[in-house]
């Protein structure tokens, strides 16, 4: 067991090490269409500061960010490129002249707007969100509650090009594509011998 006092104290139980997938919806046939992450293992549960301390046989591990990943999983699905639109240096979880410290909340947009079956309940989820985990918003305070209409507007005007996908409960087939991809770089560094943690 470990534990960690940083702004709220955390345990991780580092036996936790086994890993099974969890999968959300199953189609006629049983075919899987939604979900299937990697769950069960301390690591995908600890909070990023920790992660950055995770050493394997004495060498640090190095955490891959594919950033953006659902939003450029719309774009395919659109059968566009999200660098058809945008540079290689944007930030997928920015609007125009925004103060950075939101990013977290346009994050919060994005994955749970994907996930909402209406436009209402990915409001209602986020007001929930920033209500009771203040410490995922930091600088943000209850006054954003009445302009979050108004910055989903905003958002959505940047990904016009994907703006009927949101609200549809898309995500979960998302998730399913995303949790495919973290089985192939799995499989592929196991079948070298070199450890990976997803």
């Amino acid at each position: 067991k470990y534990e960690h006092s940083g702004k709220s104290k955390e345990t991780v139980y580092l036996a936790e090490k086994d890993s099974y997938r969890v999968f959300n919806n199953l189609g006629i046939g049983g075919n899987v269409f939604g979900g299937g992450r990697l769950v069960g293992n301390w690591w995908t549960r600890c909070k990023r500061e920790l992660r950055t301390r995770i050493f394997i046989n004495l060498f640090q591990t190095v955490e891959l960010d594919f950033q953006g990943i659902h939003l450029r999983f719309a774009m395919w699905d659109k059968k566009t490129d999200y660098h058809k639109h945008f540079s290689i240096d944007d930030d997928p979880y920015s609007i125009p002249d925004a103060d950075p410290k939101y990013r977290p909340l346009f994050k919060k947009l994005v994955l749970t707007g994907f996930n909402a079956s209406s436009r209402a309940d990915c409001l209602s989820s986020i007001r929930y969100e920033m209500k009771f985990n203040p410490e995922d918003f930091p600088g943000m305070d209850y006054t954003w509650f009445e302009d979050l209409d108004t910055i989903l507007d905003k958002f959505l005007l940047k990904y016009h090009m994907i703006e009927d996908l949101f609200f549809t409960g898309v995500g979960i087939k998302y998730m399913y594509w995303d949790s495919q991809l973290s089985m192939m770089i799995t499989n592929e560094y196991t079948s070298k011998n070199i450890a990976t943690l997803c």
